[in-house]
């Protein structure tokens, strides 16, 4: 299988996963041949990619950590409490989305706990499901970090009932600012950061006991330095305990959040910018770790992070293959940074029969193939 942005996807290729609407409902399964109708749906409803089966890699997995079941319920989830909250809110489909979501994070964090897979090539979402996939793929993240640091079973169901709804105080955003495409006025920033205060005013409704996770919502903006927003909160650049946090200073949870909050949006197509490709996001996790960033916790997620995630389509840019284009078929969890990539074209763009470079022997430099590409500086907030 691999992942092609909407503008290679043509008539004749087949669904290599299930592509699900912003509710959680199946759109297209798994094995569909996509036709011109099927490809102006996904067009028209802002998908910017798709995963499609391909005979030259269609026995590389890309391996979810959660299985389609899990991430279907919690979009859906995720959707029915957005949806709830959207201009006239409704306290009783609120009150009801809270309560499965509680039941939904028992068997995500089930999921987590167990999996041994690596952290996956972020998937390309659609525009108008951006919301319900960041809150979920900021939490996978969120809870591998924890869980590499410690954390038992009831402390991941607590981070995770904190991250899912770390955003929802963008429900008190105008959508036009949320969608807007170009830069933000001060009028416009000054609106935007109130969805962290505004979140915590709904969660304090809607989950009175829930203090920690309640937290989360209203800090995951905080930095290290105190430069960040609503509080101007410190971090402490370790790994701490709640109770050692003190006053003026962020709860680990939330710095934790932070850092999957960052992780997600930086590898997402934004209206005001692409997608960073994965090597480009590790660079930015490492310059914002210690001053906007908990150092520590963005160590606990580089330790499990590949900068060339499985499914990463690279360009080879010395040794003997120089210039060929190929995929990331595999990745040694004890060498994230040297993977085993497979060479699918030559230096002219010729196709050419899949040849395998294992760069822990190779030392051959890669780069993903849209670095040229990516516009800086960086909007993350």
């Amino acid at each position: 299988m691999r992942q092609i942005p909407i503008d290679r996807v043509r008539p004749g290729m087949v669904i290599g996963r299930t592509v699900l609407n912003g509710r959680g409902d199946i759109l297209l399964r798994a094995g569909t041949e996509l036709n011109e109708r099927y490809i102006d749906t996904l067009r028209q409803r802002g998908y910017a990619g798709v995963i499609i089966l391909d005979p030259y890699t269609d026995d590389i997995a890309l391996v979810e950590i959660l299985s389609e079941r899990v991430r279907q319920t919690v979009t859906a989830d995720v959707c029915r409490l957005y949806g709830g909250l959207t201009d006239t809110e409704n306290e009783a489909a609120v009150e009801s989305a809270l309560g499965r979501m509680r039941e939904t994070i028992v068997d995500m964090v089930d999921e987590v706990f167990e999996s041994d897979a690596l952290i996956a090539l972020q998937a390309m979402r659609a525009r108008d499901t951006y919301f319900f996939e960041h809150a979920i793929d900021g939490t996978v993240v969120a809870l591998l970090i924890a869980r590499r640091l410690g954390y038992d079973r009831p402390a991941l169901q607590r981070l995770a009932a904190g991250t899912l709804t770390r955003d929802i105080g963008m429900t008190r955003i105008p959508q036009t600012i949320v969608d807007h495409a170009g830069p933000l006025t001060p009028d416009q920033w000054k609106l935007v950061r109130q969805h962290t205060s505004a979140g915590f005013a709904i969660l304090r409704k809607y989950r009175p006991g829930g203090v920690i996770p309640n937290a989360i919502a209203l800090q995951h903006h905080e930095r290290q330095d105190g430069m960040g927003y609503p509080q101007g909160l410190r971090g402490t650049n370790r790994i701490s305990t709640h109770e050692a946090a003190g006053p003026g200073r962020m709860i680990l949870d939330a710095e934790i959040a932070a850092v999957g909050d960052i992780f997600g949006a930086l590898g997402a197509n934004r209206p005001h910018r692409e997608a960073l490709p994965p090597e480009r996001v590790v660079i930015e996790l490492q310059r914002l770790a210690g001053s906007h960033l908990n150092r520590a916790v963005v160590a606990s997620l580089l330790a499990i992070l590949p900068v060339f995630p499985v499914g990463c389509e690279v360009l080879v840019r010395s040794g003997e293959h120089r210039g060929c284009h190929g995929i990331v078929a595999a990745v040694d969890p004890e060498n994230l940074s040297r993977p085993i990539v497979r060479i699918l074209t030559d230096r002219n763009g010729n196709r050419v029969a899949p040849i395998e470079i294992d760069l822990r022997e190779d030392r051959a430099v890669l780069a993903s193939v849209a670095l040229s590409d990516m516009p800086v500086p960086v909007r993350i907030a």
